[in-house]
Order: C-alpha cells, then sequence, then structure tokens
C-alpha cells in the first residue's frame, strides 16, 4: 500500500499544537503575497505539500535559528529593540 504520509518531510509529520495570533492586515498580504510566489516557483507537486501552516512553521524555526545563532545582531532582535524604543 502506498501512505502518502511517508513522502512529507519526518518533521512536519509529528502532532501538532494549534496557535491563534494577531497580525496586521498588512503584514498578512505581505505573508500571503510570499506564499503566492513560492509556490508559484514550485512545480505542481511540491506546491500542494506547502500549506500554509507548513511555510509559517519554516519561516518561525528560520527566525529563532538566527535568534540562537547571532543573539543581539539577528534582525528579530534588532526589530524588537525597534518597536519598543518607538
Amino acid at each position: 500500500m502506498n501512505d502518502k504520509k511517508a513522502e512529507k518531510p519526518t518533521d512536519f509529520d509529528e502532532e501538532k499544537i494549534q496557535i491563534s495570533m494577531y497580525i496586521s492586515p498588512k503584514s498578512l498580504e505581505k505573508l500571503d503575497d510570499c506564499l503566492f510566489y513560492v509556490k508559484k516557483r514550485l512545480s505542481i507537486e511540491k506546491r500542494r505539500k506547502l500549506s500554509r501552516s507548513v511555510f509559517y512553521e519554516i519561516g518561525l524555526r528560520i527566525i529563532v535559528e538566527d535568534y540562537n545563532a547571532k543573539g543581539e545582531e539577528s534582525p528579530l532582535w534588532k526589530a524588537i529593540n525597534d518597536l519598543l524604543n518607538e
């Protein structure tokens, strides 16, 4: 029997926890545009596998890894500092 889950990356097969968050309409539009253009560059088969959840999780992982590697030199830290110092 062909198990379609076997084709997916194992990192994304683990149990998930649903979260909710609020973002500005402008940020959501930018995220949706980015997802659209990323999907457009993928083959149809791969495009179907890239859900919003996978896209957001990958992005958040990259941000956290970058922060862990660079600390106060990371774009995340700088953006938080800029926001809180306004």
